[in-house]
């Protein structure tokens, strides 16, 4: 991410989308290996010529200042054509979150 700073903490610098081919996405950033010790999994909201869409959501957080929120929702947005990734993030009961964006590089393995 571009400006992860703009996520106040809750947006890694780097973000791996994984898609092994069989429908399924997995997430993996260092906020998934802090809370959920592992990659979690995604749900594909879109894949078409334009846009790719993931959202995942990481379970029972806690901020530095001690709150805890039991679902904290992601959502990355990638454009195809130029590989920009659009990323909200926030808690589950919150009616705004944070963003960040920044440019998406494809790997293969």
């Amino acid at each position: 991410m571009d400006d992860p700073d703009q996520g106040l903490g809750w947006v890694s610098p780097k973000i791996a989308i994984v898609l092994p081919g069989d429908g399924s996405v997995t997430v993996v950033d260092a906020l998934t290996l802090t809370f959920a010790e592992d990659p979690v999994l995604g749900r594909i909201l879109r894949d078409n010529d334009a846009r790719f869409i993931v959202k995942w959501t990481l379970k029972d957080v806690r901020a530095d200042t001690g709150r805890s929120f039991a679902n904290f929702d992601y959502r990355a947005s990638i454009a195809k054509s130029t590989g920009r990734i659009e990323l909200t993030a926030g808690p589950r009961t919150f009616d705004s979150g944070l963003r960040s964006v920044g440019t998406c590089r494809k790997r293969t393995e």
